[in-house]
């Protein structure tokens, strides 16, 4: 589950160890899973097929970029990573989360509680750098272009996907180790979570959650909105400038007619560069309303979430909703992409 919904500090006390789950006939509540039994099916259906298609959908992100040349650039290679984590965490990691929460007599064990939620937890994080480093490399080549070339090299894409993998695996391994926090489950769904400290220790999930999530989204909405309002300006000073007085240039023949073209080409080029950034700025818009939906629940209503177990459901769904959001609107807005799996499809069609 991801890292923005883990249980409040002060819950600790209803922290449960994995494979210690059990339930006899004289509880005096019953539990959620058979008080919103139907609710709970409803919620599992839903979920999976959005899953299914978010995993889909990214899919044919990947086999787009893969399959087509002129998208395999510095940030097309970036977006189909970005595409590729997400097939991941919607293939396996949130299926098998909302799986065990829905299965509840599975009574998750401590070695299947750590290593379902490292993976989910390390691909989310790789998913949200990734993020960064495609919102870092568009806005150097608006801001920077001369810096551009360095920066999207084979060997800085290489060594950029590598350190980010880095720094999940690190961030994460000391959860699955039992290092002050740990992997356990919470109420009252009683999925696998990240649960505050047992021994009064230092709390990690701050720290975590700044790293993981807040710190690189925060930056890729900073990157994204420099570069729009840059665009605006450059096109509000295109509208003001001086008209030309109407005197004549001297033709230059050929030449003029191929800098025309070249000048015509570059125009071009750049436009549809905007385009993409555009596409990922509202792209990277609609993931934090999913992302953060209990946030914003909360905020709005503090007790609503605790109060309403199936709407704790309904917003690890929401986060799923997110997953599907980048290849839905790369293929919608942008013509590249969309020309891209036109591509594939019509190979597709003449194999």
């Amino acid at each position: 589950m991801p890292d923005n919904t883990i249980i409040p500090l002060n819950n600790s006390s209803t922290i449960v160890p994995p494979g210690n789950l059990t339930f006899t006939n004289s509880t005096a509540v019953e539990p959620p899973w058979v008080v919103y039994k139907n609710a709970q099916l409803i919620w599992y259906v839903v979920s999976m097929i959005i899953s299914a298609a978010s995993a889909a959908a990214n899919l044919l992100l990947v086999l787009v970029v893969a399959t087509n040349r002129f998208l395999r650039t510095s940030s097309g290679l970036l977006i189909g990573h970005l595409a590729a984590m997400e097939c991941l965490i919607t293939t396996l990691g949130m299926p098998i989360h909302m799986t065990v929460t829905f299965i509840k007599q599975y009574n998750l064990s401590p070695d299947g509680c750590a290593g379902t939620q490292f993976f989910l937890a390390v691909t989310y994080t790789v998913s949200d750098w990734t993020l960064l480093f495609l919102a870092l490399n568009r806005f150097v080549i608006i801001f920077f272009p001369h810096a551009h070339r360095t920066l999207s090299s084979k060997k800085a894409l290489a060594t950029g996907i590598t350190m980010i993998w880095t720094l999940a695996i690190c961030l994460n391994t000391p959860f699955t180790f039992d290092v002050s926090n740990r992997f356990m489950l919470a109420p009252p769904w009683y999925s696998c979570v990240l649960a505050p400290p047992l021994n009064d220790g230092y709390d990690f999930r701050v720290l975590h959650l700044m790293t993981a999530v807040y710190l690189p989204l925060a930056i890729v909405g900073s990157l994204y909105l420099a570069i729009v309002i840059q665009s605006a300006i450059l096109f509000a000073a295109k509208r003001i400038a001086p008209v030309p007085d109407g005197r004549t240039v001297p033709s230059g023949g050929k030449n003029e007619e191929e800098q025309t073209r070249a000048a015509q080409a570059k125009k071009i080029k750049q436009k549809q560069r905007l385009v993409v950034i555009r596409v990922l700025f509202a792209s990277w818009a609609v993931y934090c309303m999913c992302y953060f939906s209990n946030t914003i629940i909360a905020n709005f209503n503090p007790t609503l979430i605790s109060r309403s177990p199936v709407l704790q459901l309904w917003t690890r769904t929401a986060y799923v909703v997110g997953y599907i959001i980048h290849p839905l609107f790369l293929f919608c807005f942008s013509r590249g992409h969309l020309h891209g799996l036109k591509a594939l499809l019509r190979r597709c069609r003449r194999q």
